[in-house]
C-alpha cells in the first residue's frame, strides 16, 4: 500500500541537545491528510518482477477496502496462472495480511493445486516482497518528493500516486 505522508524511510539527524527541537531538524506531517492510500498487488519470480496492478476497493464490503474477492478476481486469476504455468515446483508466497487468508482465496489456491507458504505471524522481514515494497516506496518519494505534501482533490492525488508508483516500478 502506498499512503500519502509515509514510506520515505527513516531520516537520521545528529545534533546537540541544545538544538534538539530546532525546526530545521524536524519534519512535521500533522497537517497532511493521511487517509489517501492506494493498494497494489504484484509478484516476482527469481529476478523477474511481474504484474504490478492497483486494486480498487470492494464496493460490497462494509468499509469499501480491498478484500480477498478483489485480490482473487483482479490479480490471482489473471496473473498467477501465467506465472506458475509449467512450473509445478514453484511455491506461492504472500505476506501475512488478513485479506490473504480469506476463505475464498485460500480455497481457490487449494483447488488449483498451488503450493502456498504459510508465514509465521510477525515475520514480515523474512518475506522478500516486503523489501521490494520498502524500496519502491523510497523510490516513489525520491522521484516525486512533492507527493509527500501534495494537496487537492482526493481523486487527483490518487491518480498521481498511481502514476508515480508505476513509474518507479519500471
Amino acid at each position: 500500500m502506498i499512503e500519502q505522508c509515509s514510506g520515505k524511510g527513516q531520516v537520521w539527524v545528529f545534533r546537540t541537545l541544545q538544538k534538539k527541537w530546532d525546526q530545521d531538524c524536524i519534519e512535521s506531517c500533522r497537517d497532511i491528510k493521511k487517509d489517501i492510500k492506494v493498494m497494489f498487488w504484484s509478484c516476482f519470480r527469481g529476478r523477474a518482477i511481474i504484474g504490478l496492478m492497483d486494486l480498487s476497493g470492494d464496493p460490497e464490503s462494509k468499509g469499501g477496502g480491498v478484500t480477498g474477492r478483489v485480490i482473487l478476481e483482479c490479480a490471482l486469476k489473471k496473473i498467477l496462472p501465467q506465472i506458475l504455468e509449467g512450473h509445478s515446483d514453484l511455491i506461492f508466497m504472500q505476506d501475512g495480511a488478513k485479506v490473504h487468508q480469506r476463505k475464498e482465496l485460500v480455497a481457490w489456491l487449494k483447488e488449483k493445486g498451488y503450493k502456498v507458504i504459510v508465514w509465521l505471524p510477525y515475520s514480515p522481514d523474512l518475506n522478500p516482497i516486503e523489501h521490494v515494497w520498502a524500496e519502491l516506496k523510497k523510490l516513489v518519494y525520491k522521484l516525486h518528493p512533492e507527493l509527500y505534501a501534495i494537496e487537492g482533490p482526493d481523486d487527483i492525488i490518487i491518480e498521481k500516486i498511481k502514476g508515480t508508483v508505476y513509474e518507479a516500478w519500471e
